[in-house]
C-alpha cells in the first residue's frame, strides 16, 4: 500500500507540473497571437485539422477560406490558460492531500483525512471541477458573440458531474471530522 501511495504522490505532482507547463504554453500561444500572428496562424494551419480542444472546450478555428481565424485562436489560448490552471490546481490539492494522509506533510498535526485542511482541499477540488465547464461556457458565449454564427463550439460536462460528486464527498468528510472530534472528546 505504501508503494501505491508513493506512486500516486509522484503521479499527482507530475500531473500538476505538466498542467502548469500546459498553461504556460497556452500563454505563449496567446502572446504569439498578439505579437507574431502570421507565424502562429501558419503553425495552427499546419499542425491542426482546424479544431483545437482542451478538457472539453472545443473550438473550430478554420473559417470558410480554410485559414485559421486569429480571434478564435486567441480565445482558445485564453480558455486553455484558465482550464489548464484549474486542472493544475486540482492535482496540487490531490498531491497535498496524499502528503497529509501519508504523514509526510510537516504542516499538519496528524495523519487523518478528517481534518479541516483536507475538507477545504476537497471542497476546492469540487469548485475547480465545476469551474472548468463554467469557463468553457463563458468562452463559448464570447466566441459566439465575437466570431458570429459560422463557428462550431462544444462543451463537455464531465467535470460538472465530478464537481458535484466531490462537493458531496466534502459533506461526508465533514461528518467524519465531527464524529472523530466527538470520539476524541469521549476518550
Amino acid at each position: 500500500m505504501k508503494n501505491l501511495q508513493k506512486f500516486a504522490l509522484v503521479l499527482a505532482k507530475f500531473m500538476e507540473v505538466l498542467h502548469w507547463i500546459g498553461a504556460a504554453s497556452m500563454a505563449a500561444i496567446l502572446l504569439s497571437g498578439l505579437f507574431a500572428q502570421d507565424w502562429l496562424l501558419k503553425t495552427v494551419a499546419a499542425l491542426s485539422d482546424g479544431e483545437l480542444s482542451t478538457y472539453g472546450f472545443s473550438l473550430v478555428v478554420i473559417d470558410g477560406s480554410f485559414a485559421p481565424d486569429p480571434r478564435a485562436v486567441l480565445l482558445f489560448a485564453a480558455g486553455g490558460i484558465a482550464v489548464m490552471s484549474l486542472t493544475a490546481m486540482i492535482f496540487r490539492n490531490v498531491y497535498l492531500m496524499l502528503k497529509t494522509v501519508s504523514g509526510t506533510n510537516p504542516h499538519t498535526r496528524r495523519a487523518t483525512p478528517f481534518q479541516h485542511d483536507m475538507i477545504r482541499m476537497i471542497r476546492e477540488i469540487g469548485i475547480f471541477f465545476l469551474s472548468i465547464p463554467a469557463v468553457s461556457l463563458v468562452l463559448s458565449i464570447i466566441a459566439r458573440l465575437t466570431l458570429g454564427d459560422g463557428i462550431e463550439l462544444s462543451i463537455q460536462l464531465d467535470s460538472l458531474m465530478m464537481g458535484i460528486f466531490v462537493l458531496c464527498l466534502t459533506q461526508a468528510f465533514r461528518y467524519g471530522m465531527e464524529l472523530e472530534h466527538d470520539v476524541d472528546g469521549l476518550v
